[in-house]
C-alpha cells in the first residue's frame, strides 16, 4: 500500500515488515518509521500534512509527525487493524479493525466512539468528504452509514460476498462498494442500490470515482479496471 501526501511532495509506504516509509518524491528514503509489531496494513496522511497515521496488525493504529517521529498509540482494538482514515478537517481519525468494530478518535488520540454492527471483520472505512458521515464496509457483506457521533444511519445490503472497499462521492451524495462478487455497487445515502456494475469474472478489489463524480473506476483480480459512465 502506498499513498501520496496532500502536498503531492512525499509517499508513504507500508510493509508485511513492521515498518512504514517516507519518501520523497523523487524517491530518496526519509525516514523509516517503527514501533508497530505487526505487519502494517496501511496508512494516511492528515489533509495539512502535518502528521502521519498507520495500522497494524498488531491491534494498534500510531501516529506519526510529518518527518516520522512517533508521537502516540491508539489502543482498543482486539484483532488487526486494517485501515485508517482521516476526516477531512484532520481533527478525527477513524480505524477500521477486523475485531467487527470500527472507531473514531480525536487527533490528540482521545478515543470518541466504538461503531458496533457488523458481524464480521471490517475491511476498512472512510468519511464523508464533508467529515460528518461515516462509511464502514465489512467481510459481512454489507457496508454502514454512520454519523460522526457515532449513530448508525442505513443499511447497504445487496452484496453476496464481502467488501473490500467502499468509498464516498465527491459531492458526499453517493456511496460505490466494491466487493468479492464480482460486482460493485452505488448508493444513495439512505441506502437504496442506485446501479449494479456487472461485467468483472473475479472479485473487485478496489475503486474511485473521478474528481467531477460523472465516472467510476474499478480494478478487479480477473487483471482488468473499467470506467463506468454514471447515469
Amino acid at each position: 500500500d502506498a499513498v501520496w501526501s496532500p502536498d503531492g511532495l512525499r509517499v508513504l509506504t507500508v510493509s508485511s515488515d513492521k515498518t512504514a516509509r517516507l519518501w520523497s518524491g523523487e524517491a530518496e528514503l526519509l525516514a523509516v518509521l517503527e514501533g508497530h509489531q505487526g505487519s502494517v496494513l496501511s496508512g494516511a496522511f492528515s489533509p495539512d500534512g502535518q502528521r502521519i497515521v498507520t495500522c497494524s496488525s498488531d491491534h494498534t493504529a500510531r501516529l506519526w509527525s510529518q518527518d516520522g517521529t512517533p508521537l502516540l498509540t491508539l489502543q482498543g482494538h482486539k484483532d488487526a487493524v486494517n485501515m485508517v482514515h482521516f476526516s477531512a478537517d484532520g481533527k478525527r481519525i477513524l480505524t477500521a479493525s477486523k475485531d467487527r468494530s470500527a472507531r473514531l478518535w480525536s487527533r490528540t488520540g482521545e478515543p470518541l466512539y466504538i461503531l458496533r454492527g457488523h458481524t464480521a471483520a471490517l475491511s476498512g472505512g472512510r468519511f464523508s468528504p464533508d467529515g460528518q458521515q461515516v462509511l464502514t464496509f465489512s467481510w459481512d457483506s454489507t457496508a454502514r452509514l454512520w454519523s460522526i457521533g457515532g449513530t448508525p444511519g442505513a443499511m447497504l445490503c445487496g452484496h453476496t460476498d464481502r467488501i473490500n472497499d467502499g468509498c464516498f462521492s465527491p459531492d458526499g451524495a453517493s456511496v460505490l462498494t466494491m466487493s468479492r462478487d464480482h460486482t460493485a455497487r452505488l448508493w444513495d445515502l439512505s441506502g437504496q442500490c442506485q446501479a449494479v456494475l456487472q461485467g468483472h469474472e473475479k472479485g473487485v478489489q478496489g475503486g474511485c470515482f473521478s474528481v467531477d463524480g460523472s465516472r467510476i473506476l474499478t480494478i478487479s483480480g480477473d487483471h482488468t479496471a473499467r470506467i463506468w459512465e454514471r447515469d
